[in-house]
């Protein structure tokens, strides 16, 4: 028996937008024609929030959280595109999630790879989603995010010794047990632990 997981990445920022977002994908769908895969054929730019020289407060965590897990800048066009994925993940729309994170052109992007692992482990394809996690890794080997999800594939498999060595690796990035990956995982492997011994 496995621990069961979180349906959704967790990211705060998208918790509170996924609903509204979902509204707003279905308004645009409905009001622009053709949907393709990133969602319309132009997307749009990143909103202001009043001044056109910046972007809104959550968009610039975005990017900021981008730039320091992959190591490379985002575009207004890669960022509608990554948000959209995001979003179809959280409405549970995986494979549509797939191709929409195909679809923006970056196969060595670290956060990319890790939202495609993700994906398809989702769709219970755990190898698959390994393999995009191993070379995540390899791009950025600090990225919390990625220590955090191989580690549930992980338990997917029953392989609990990876997963705690995941939990140890977290524990020096995080520089402590108190970030939010750290934490996930600790439960994940605790649920599973727990679910072993019924």
């Amino acid at each position: 028996m496995t621990a069961a997981f979180p349906a959704t990445p967790r990211r705060p920022w998208l918790s509170a937008a996924v609903p509204a977002a979902a509204l707003a994908i279905l308004a645009m769908t409905a009001l622009s024609g053709p949907v393709h895969a990133l969602g319309t054929e132009s997307p749009p730019t990143p909103t202001t929030d009043g001044d056109d020289d910046t972007t809104s407060d959550d968009e610039r965590r975005i990017l900021e959280k981008w730039s320091t897990e992959s190591g490379d800048e985002l575009d207004a066009t890669a960022f509608q595109g990554y948000r959209r994925a995001e979003i179809l993940i959280g409405l549970g729309e995986y494979a549509a999630a797939i191709d929409a994170l195909r679809a923006l052109g970056r196969p060595d992007d670290a956060n990319v790879l890790n939202l495609l692992g993700y994906s398809h482990r989702k769709l219970g394809l755990i190898d698959v989603g390994i393999a995009y996690y191993t070379k995540a890794l390899k791009r950025n080997p600090a990225h919390r995010g990625v220590h955090e999800y191989l580690g549930e594939a992980y338990l997917q498999k029953n392989e609990l010794g990876k997963a705690h060595l995941l939990l140890e690796k977290l524990e020096a990035l995080c520089g402590g047990t108190q970030c939010e990956e750290y934490r996930a995982l600790s439960e994940a492997i605790a649920a599973h632990e727990t679910a072993g011994r019924i």
